[in-house]
């Protein structure tokens, strides 16, 4: 009976053991970003100085003077989270209105075995007109990333399947996915998703001043966009004064 006791007891042990672990991994996973996904430092940071050519604004929402700048990896589940969280919020309240544009740019990160190709599809994608809507499945779908997958995609969104395919296996847009990732780079960038806030000059390029670190809540976007906002149209009063 005393040999039974201790097997139960060490069960129970065990059992406890898993359970915290598991708690322990689920609290990870739900914060925003971690150190592989998220470029380290503060959450919200002011920047000076770097700008943006309008030549990296090709995937492009919305209208206005004030930019948000994505740089983002498909196979990323913190930058998912972010697509189908916070980003229809971003969208409905800042971007249907004009209020400001948001421009997408790939970040594929290395230790994410399907996320260049992912990238290279929607780029794929773009050339026939229909990069949001790849973007869109892809992040719904991130198990489903490798090139069968991505052909099956090309076909749901009913591409030009041969075009497609041709454009996957020539790696035709491979220089612009790492065009984007340099650029990246340059702009301080070492993880994802990194968002990047700025005002847009006459002749298109964009001022930068805001970075945002990881997959943060909507209220974080929005005090800092709204912070933007306030700044462009100071600037605005300032120039016609």
């Amino acid at each position: 009976m005393l040999r039974h006791l201790r097997t139960t007891m060490d069960v129970g042990a065990n059992l406890l053991l898993v359970i915290a672990a598991s708690a322990l991994l689920w609290r990870l996973y739900q914060t925003p970003g971690s150190p592989q996904d998220r470029a380290a430092g503060p959450l919200v940071e002011d920047i000076k100085g770097p700008t943006l050519s309008a030549s990296y604004t090709r995937h492009a929402q919305g209208a206005g003077r004030v930019v948000l700048i994505e740089f983002s990896d498909f196979e990323c589940p913190f930058c998912a989270r972010h697509a189908q969280t916070t980003a229809p919020k971003i969208k409905e309240l800042f971007v249907d209105s004009r209020r400001i544009q948001h421009v997408f740019l790939n970040f594929p990160m290395e230790f994410h075995r399907n996320a260049q190709v992912a990238a290279e599809a929607a780029e794929c994608a773009a050339l026939q007109g229909k990069f949001w809507q790849m973007h869109e499945r892809l992040y719904a779908q991130q198990q489903a990333l490798r090139k069968t997958d991505l052909m099956l995609a090309a076909q749901t969104l009913e591409l030009d399947a041969t075009a497609f395919g041709e454009c996957l296996n020539t790696g035709e847009t491979k220089d612009k996915v790492m065009r984007d990732a340099e650029e990246g780079r340059r702009l301080g960038v070492s993880g994802t998703p990194a968002f990047l806030l700025g005002i847009r000059r006459k002749d298109g390029s964009i001022d930068l001043m805001k970075r945002l670190n990881g997959a943060l809540p909507f209220e974080r976007f929005e005090e800092t966009i709204n912070e933007v906002l306030s700044r462009a149209e100071t600037q605005k009063e300032t120039r016609s004064s």
